[in-house]
Order: structure tokens, then sequence, then C-alpha cells
């Protein structure tokens, strides 16, 4: 869960996976991949794309308001350029690639590709 805020709102950005077989997605193959909490339900996820397998997932900030506390800069998922590797691996519902800029530094999510965008 990433950009878990101290009041989110009653929604978050979800990306999920299903299976397909012959045009048709089997429900019961729901599987969360990623979840982001907003402080308001505004410039959410805006556009997800794979590239080389690894999938991007474009983030706005979440409104006016993260624009004023954040604007992209914060260790959060809002206002950035995620890239992650979207099968599940182990336990965990994805994996960081190693190549990501920020992956091992403290200040920022490992997830994190680029930063500082207002609506991706």
């Amino acid at each position: 869960y990433l950009s878990d805020t101290p009041s989110p709102v009653n929604a978050d950005s979800v990306v999920i996976e299903w299976n397909v077989t012959n045009g048709v997605p089997n429900p019961l193959s729901y599987r969360q991949v990623l979840r982001i909490g907003m402080p308001v339900y505004d410039h959410p996820i805006k556009q997800i794309a794979f590239h080389d397998g690894l999938l991007y997932i474009a983030h706005g900030d979440g409104s006016v308001q993260s624009s004023t506390v954040g604007g992209g800069q914060a260790n959060d998922g809002l206002g950035k350029i995620l890239r992650i590797n979207p099968l599940q691996s182990g336990s965990n519902p994805y994996s960081v690639p190693s190549t990501n800029p920020f992956v091992g530094n403290p200040s920022f999510l490992d997830e994190i590709y680029a930063l500082g965008f207002n609506n991706p």
C-alpha cells in the first residue's frame, strides 16, 4: 500500500489483474497488484503501459491538496511514474526492478521511476 495518507478518502487507485480466456475475464482470478491511497479522489492513475515486461503506472498527485504539500516530491506514490514487475514474487504481489533509479534510497519508494508530476 503506497501513499497511506493520515486521512485518506474512501477511494484508492488500484491496479488489478484478471486472467482472460477467449476474451472473457474470469472474475474468480481477481488479484490486486498495487493500491495507492489518496487524500481526495482527484488525479488518480491516468495511464498504465507495459514496456520490456515491466509495468509503468502514471499516477497524479491526488489534487490541489497534494500539490501544495508535496508536488509529487514526497515519499509516496502521488505525482509519480512507478515501474514494477507485476508478476507475483513469493508473497509479494509484485517486484521492483533493481534498475529503478531510487532503489535503496530511504528518501523515496523503490517503485518510483520518475517524480514531480501533477497529473501525468
